[in-house]
This record gives structure tokens, sequence and C-alpha cells, in this order.
């Protein structure tokens, strides 16, 4: 899951330092409830996975060469190393967690976020 408040888009929707604050406050609401976290995500939530509760489903992180060409030796159009679907800072984070457990606030290009780890 993911709760963004992003200070990094197009249309900027608050500072860096609004939105830390913001994400404080909700760290401090959520209190290791995912129920509680899903429904700040659907209301507060800048991340179009809003809507899903904040719910970003699986991911999958960078793959080295040897893993990816074994994988997909038949295609020819994808690059030796593939990068992972979410930025690096971001995606240290959520694997550092255990299920169940809720990081700090992780800053990327993206704005700030709040990461529940679920599965």
């Amino acid at each position: 899951m993911i709760f963004p408040n992003c200070f990094h888009q197009q249309n900027i929707t608050r500072s860096k330092e609004e939105a830390i604050e913001i994400l404080r406050g909700y760290q401090a609401e959520i209190n290791g409830s995912p129920e509680r976290f899903a429904e700040l995500a659907k209301v507060h939530s800048d991340d179009s996975s809003a809507k899903r509760g904040g719910d970003l489903g699986p991911f999958g992180r960078v793959r080295s060469c040897l893993f990816f060409c074994i994988l997909s030796s038949t295609d020819q159009e994808r690059p030796w190393n593939i990068q992972g679907q979410m930025q690096k800072s971001f995606e240290d984070a959520a694997y550092g967690l255990n299920v169940g457990e809720m990081s700090d606030i992780i800053s990327t290009d993206s704005g700030v976020h709040i990461i529940l780890r679920t599965a």
C-alpha cells in the first residue's frame, strides 16, 4: 500500500514540509491498522491507488541479468537488466518491511509516502 502526499507533481498540492507533517499525523492515527490505513488513503492520498485504499498490489524489484535472461530468453526486445517497478528508495523501504509493518516517511522523486506492507 502507498500513502503519498505529492509535492513533486506537475500540479504541486503542498510543500514537502506540509506533506511530511500531514503524514506524521496519519502515522499516529493508523497505528498499525490496515483498515485505518485504507480509509485514510481513500480520502487523502494523491496517488491513483487511492480508490483502492492505497493498495498497489504486488510489485517487483530490480532483477539481475542472469535471472532476467533465464526467465525471458526468447524476448529479444527487452534490455539485459530491467528496472524495478518502483523508485529504488521506495522499493528498498518496502522490501525492508516485514508483513504488517509500516514504514517511516519515505521521500522519492514523486513525493513523500508511508508504506504498509500487506504481503
